[in-house]
């Protein structure tokens, strides 16, 4: 059966989305999720990617997929800000004990604002507040990308497995209907980048196999954590990162300085530079 997927961005169209739910009654799959991942990343020229890389669950799934099948990985990078020596200790440590070196993309306050001034129009036209904000970091990763000639992966995907926002409740498995609005709020963001930047986001998560293994993996009751279990014993893991939390700093940074100016709630900030 051919599936109309949407792992590759830029798109003229995300219609017919829904093309994932029937992946819900297909029977378990027999492959293990880094065996299924590791042959949809063969496919590509690691050496024309860059992988946004937080040192969450779904970039340390994706960067073993990589060296568990070749020894050539892509250009590892973490977004953080001056003084949010987390996000790169945490990305240092997991690249690390994969034998990998990861890259720093340092955002401060007026690359931030900058950003937000550059690209007034796509950020109007997103929902709300947190969706603006993943927009401004999703957006220093494609210039980054862009910058050296590389496209983007990214570790988007099923949010109700390998989380999502913090902010946000995860949908259920057996709700499909906030499943579709999760994946489609998110690729309608970053195809939005995709196109404005000229350059292909690729989302292995949603390749359809790699899709349907990983909802093999919850209808077993391995739950996000659980999913931990697949790395290599030993990885310092940061559970509670997800490719939605990779540049969390740069929300803290803008928040705080946004706070120094009067606002008592950031999106209030965010809509009067927007307006």
């Amino acid at each position: 059966m051919s599936l109309k997927s949407f792992e590759k961005l830029p798109v003229d169209s995300l219609e017919m989305l829904d093309c994932y739910k029937h992946l819900l009654e297909l029977p378990p799959v027999s492959q293990s999720l880094i065996t299924t991942l590791s042959s949809a990343l063969k496919k590509l020229s690691v050496e024309n990617y860059a992988l946004a890389f937080s040192g969450g669950l779904d970039s340390s799934l994706l960067l073993y997929a990589f060296v568990s099948h070749s020894k050539k990985i892509p250009r590892l990078f973490v977004l953080t800000t001056p003084s949010h020596n987390r996000d790169r200790r945490d990305a240092h440590e997991v690249a690390q004990s994969f034998g990998a070196k990861v890259e720093e993309v340092i955002v401060d306050l007026g690359t931030i604002m900058k950003t937000i001034q550059e690209n007034q129009e796509l950020l109007k036209n997103l929902p709300d507040y947190t969706h603006r904000i993943l927009a401004v970091c999703e957006i220093q990763m494609a210039k980054f990308a862009s910058s050296h000639g590389l496209n983007l992966i990214v570790g988007h995907g099923p949010e109700s497995i390998l989380g999502g926002f913090v902010r946000r409740k995860l949908p259920s498995l057996n709700d499909w209907n906030s499943i579709e609005k999760t994946l489609l709020q998110n690729l309608v963001r970053l195809n939005a980048i995709s196109k404005k930047y000229s350059i292909e986001i690729f989302l292995p998560f949603l390749v359809p196999e790699v899709f349907a293994s990983l909802l093999s993996l919850q209808k077993d009751g391995m739950v996000k954590s659980g999913l931990s279990s697949l790395l290599p014993n030993g990885t310092p893991l940061q559970s509670k990162k997800a490719s939605l939390q990779n540049g969390s700093g740069i929300h803290y940074l803008f928040e705080k300085a946004m706070e120094k100016k009067g606002f008592k709630r950031t999106r209030d900030a965010l809509e009067d530079l927007l307006s």
